[in-house]
Order: structure tokens, then C-alpha cells, then sequence
């Protein structure tokens, strides 16, 4: 019990002199090889619950590095959507692993950063691509009784969730996937204009991008051309 208080008073101890040296000081560390996403969730509530104890002017900020891009992603989504739901976003910052920082994240890191004190962190340059996606199907549909396959593509990035919809017809496998397959709605016919749509809406962009997160295609359902 010795050994905890004596722990605590060294980060206690630590924190005030970084305060009162106007120095951004780590608040916790996560280790995602060796920690749970809701492990992460709750030490982001802990980096909130101490911001409430300081003024307006303090700062929070979470370093990510998850091993990879896809992983780093996940996590910022999930801090992000924390931060707003407790309205902070004017007091938390999180990191963009598409920008570019003054040294490399190489953690996860938990920090608070008292007014006038700079981040651990600094954004020198932040190049953000849009990803190009499209959706893939059969162009057109000689049988109602044939099962139409969609499949998502992506290039120039990655998505973290895929979550599709379709008009004239029914999904029966593959929602939540980058591939659908779909059967066709009774009361659809061949050869009268009729087409079956599927649109599939990309998850885990960054939002700062703006890039356009929805594809679709549409199979017409027509008899095949006679040849002669």
C-alpha cells in the first residue's frame, strides 16, 4: 500500500510542476497489444473527468499509434464520438494519423496540456486523400430467380464498416461486409425498365476530409440480346 501512495504522489508531484511550469504532462499510456477498446474508452473518460478539474483553458489531448492505420482509425472514431457526446470538442484534441506532427506518435498517449503550454504533439502539415470507391454488380438480369452479388471497392484508403441498402430487391447475406447478396423483390419484371439498386455507405473516413463515403449501382433487369 506504501508503494501505491508513493506512486501516486510522484505522478501527482509530476503533474503539478508541469502545471506550474506550463508544460503539457501524460496523464496514462495504453498499450493496444496488451489492452481492450474499452480499456481505451474508459482511460479517455478518465482524461475527461480530470479536464473537469481544471479550468476552461486546459486542454486534453490523445496521441494514437494502434499499430496501423486501420486500428489508429478505430480508436479516433471511438474518442471522437466520446468527445461529442460529452461536448468537448473545443477541449479535447485528438491525432490524425494522415497528418503530419513535428515527431512521430509512436503510443497511445493520454495528456493534459494547461493554457499557453504547447501540445505534445504539433500538426506541422496535414495531407488528407479521399479514398475512390465505386460498387461492382451485374449489369444486367436476364432471371428474377437469379441472386445478384454487389461488392464494394476502395482504393487510396480503407474503410472500417460497410452498411448497405438496396431498392428492388432484398439482402439475404453479406450486410455489414464489403459483398451482398441480394434477391430480386416479387413483382419485378424483365424488360420493363425495372432495375435493382445497391448503395453502401463507407464507414471510418475521417471527417475533417469531407470525402464522399456513399456508392451505388444499379443492375437493369432485361433479357439477354438475341444474336443471329
Amino acid at each position: 500500500m506504501r508503494k501505491l501512495y508513493s506512486s501516486f504522489g510522484v505522478i501527482l508531484a509530476l503533474s503539478i510542476f508541469a502545471c506550474a511550469q506550463g508544460q503539457a504532462w501524460k496523464f496514462e499510456e495504453f498499450d493496444f497489444a496488451k489492452e481492450s477498446r474499452s480499456s481505451f474508452i474508459a482511460k479517455s473518460n478518465n482524461l475527461i473527468y480530470e479536464l473537469a478539474k481544471h479550468s476552461i483553458s486546459t486542454t486534453g489531448f490523445i496521441a494514437i499509434d494502434a499499430g496501423d492505420v486501420h486500428n489508429t482509425l478505430e480508436l479516433r472514431k471511438a474518442a471522437l464520438d466520446l468527445i461529442a457526446k460529452k461536448h468537448l470538442e473545443s477541449r479535447v484534441v485528438v491525432s490524425n494519423p494522415y497528418g503530419g506532427y513535428n515527431k512521430p506518435i509512436e503510443s497511445t498517449t493520454f495528456w493534459i496540456v494547461p493554457a499557453g503550454a504547447e501540445p505534445p504533439y504539433i500538426l506541422r502539415i496535414l495531407d488528407i486523400f479521399c479514398a475512390t470507391i465505386s460498387v461492382d454488380g451485374p449489369v444486367t438480369v436476364p432471371k428474377l430467380s437469379k441472386k445478384l452479388r454487389f461488392v464494394a471497392n476502395i482504393s487510396g484508403g480503407e474503410a472500417t464498416g460497410y452498411r448497405w441498402s438496396v431498392s428492388g430487391g432484398r439482402i439475404v447475406s453479406g450486410q455489414g461486409t464489403q459483398a451482398i447478396l441480394v434477391k430480386i423483390n416479387r413483382g419485378m419484371s424483365i424488360g420493363e425498365g425495372m432495375s435493382v439498386t445497391a448503395t453502401v455507405k463507407f464507414s471510418g473516413f475521417d471527417p475533417a476530409a469531407n470525402c464522399i463515403d456513399t456508392a451505388s449501382f444499379s443492375s437493369i433487369l432485361a433479357p439477354l440480346p438475341n444474336i443471329d
